[in-house]
């Protein structure tokens, strides 16, 4: 079995020794929209339906907390699973179950109702010098929590996060190499002609539509012809919709996407982080490689982009965690910089993880959709993905999130869990991928 030192993990380089109070807040890219968001394509977000699978994504922070550090949860962890993390060496933060568990409320907004809660977060902050909050994402909610409590976030407050976040601000940086062109429109008749304009140029006769408050895929349109294009826009005019604010691109061939992600400090200095291999369904993200041994050209484009990025970030008023989005094009040219993400994001819960044992490792970290049928216990659904998996010496996977699981109490109810697998080679990690999905799927489809 692989072992963790959370000590050791880029956090700890990051905010130092100090306790930090982990509130995990997934899709708080809810709380952005603005006037300029026109949402044409859709929701962003989940829908109410999902809200438990949501919320339940607030255990991942069990991955990277330390054992001086506290991890707000709406319900107490599997005991079982609690178990199997330490066996890792993670999972040692300091445990606040909150009473109310309203899956239809942010867990920050839950906090600040709940007077109990916020005493014992004032207690440990009070035992605990220097103690910080370190939010998935800043809402609004979460600033209610700061200035409620007194206590420092280690990220900018919401409104600056929001501005950052906005894709039209990471449009019109020009801070690093091979920058995808991209144009804001702010009507029917400027999208015809840019399009039209894109679609003309010499690429692959193509063009991205980007909301700017998109995310995971969502709040995005491929147009293919100029065709598709009077098609889309007759459909807007019908309905009587002039985009507020549009971001058109034109679409890249790729060997790859990218994320890496940076971190500015409080007095500008900034820091940045390994990048990973995305894993994508279309455009939905579902997942990253990582290696031992990065690509050095590529490690070298992406930290220099990461500190041009991050600069401009803290010119704008911004610090803490951001994520960027990046890609690697079929000719091999790098693209460091297709929009910025300021928050934590999937890659972020490998924190931890990342501490890899043995030279030329691999790891694939990325989550199983699947209907879940009944209740399954974690101890059941382990043993039986292990026995068929069979791994080899120097082989592991790991469950990093159970409570997507464990806390659903109305069947049948469509769920994911997410999981890592490390071997010796990208090729290994996928055969162990398949496997592990195959043998998860028959126990939830027999539980």
């Amino acid at each position: 079995m692989i072992t963790f030192d959370p000590s050791k993990s880029v956090a700890q380089n990051w905010f130092g020794s100090s306790p930090l109070i982990f509130i995990i807040e997934s899709e708080v890219e809810k709380h952005w929209d603005s006037p300029n968001v026109s949402n044409l394509f859709g929701p962003a977000i989940a829908a109410k339906s999902e809200a438990c699978v949501v919320a339940a994504m607030e255990e991942l922070a069990l991955l990277i907390s330390r054992p001086q550090d506290m991890v707000v949860l709406r319900k107490k962890p599997d005991e079982t699973y609690l178990t199997y993390l330490k066996r890792y060496g993670l999972g040692a933060g300091q445990i606040l179950v909150l009473e109310n568990d309203d899956v239809k409320k942010d867990i920050s907004m839950l906090i600040s109702e709940e007077p109990a809660a916020i005493e014992k977060i004032k207690l440990f902050h009070g035992r605990n010098s220097g103690s910080r909050y370190l939010f998935f994402g800043a809402t609004r909610g979460s600033d209610r929590l700061v200035e409620m409590t007194g206590i420092e976030s280690v990220s900018a407050s919401f409104e600056t996060t929001r501005k950052v976040n906005d894709k039209c601000y990471s449009a019109v940086l020009d801070c690093v190499k091979n920058k995808i062109p991209s144009v804001i429109v702010s009507s029917l008749q400027e999208l015809r002609s840019t399009a039209i304009a894109l679609l003309d140029a010499p690429g692959t006769g193509k063009i991205i539509l980007k909301e700017p408050m998109g995310v995971s895929g969502k709040g995005m349109k491929l147009i293919s012809s100029k065709d598709e294009l009077e098609l889309y826009i007759g459909y807007l005019k019908r309905r009587k919709i002039e985009p507020k604010q549009l971001i058109v691109e034109p679409y890249l061939l790729k060997q790859s996407d990218v994320n890496y992600q940076l971190f500015v400090h409080r007095d500008g200095r900034i820091e940045y982080y390994k990048y990973k291999e995305a894993l994508l369904d279309g455009h939905k993200h579902l997942g990253h490689f990582t290696t031992s041994v990065p690509d050095g050209r590529k490690e070298e484009m992406f930290s220099s982009a990461a500190v041009a990025i991050g600069e401009e970030l803290f010119k704008s008023g911004y610090f803490g965690v951001a994520g960027i989005d990046g890609l690697v094009g079929a000719d091999d040219t790098i693209f460091p910089l297709l929009e910025i993400n300021a928050r934590l994001n999937n890659s972020s819960f490998q924190w931890v993880l990342d501490q890899f044992k043995f030279h030329n490792d691999c790891m694939l970290t990325s989550q199983l959709s699947f209907v879940l049928r009944d209740k399954v216990s974690f101890e059941r659904f382990h043993c039986s993905v292990l026995k068929g998996m069979e791994l080899q010496d120097k082989e592991d996977v790991l469950i990093m999130n159970w409570a997507a699981i464990s806390r659903m109490t109305e069947f049948p109810v469509t769920t994911r869990v997410m999981y890592s697998v490390i071997a010796d080679s990208r090729e290994r990690c996928l055969d162990l991928q398949r496997t592990f999905e195959r043998e998860a799927i028959s126990c939830l489809s027999a539980s």
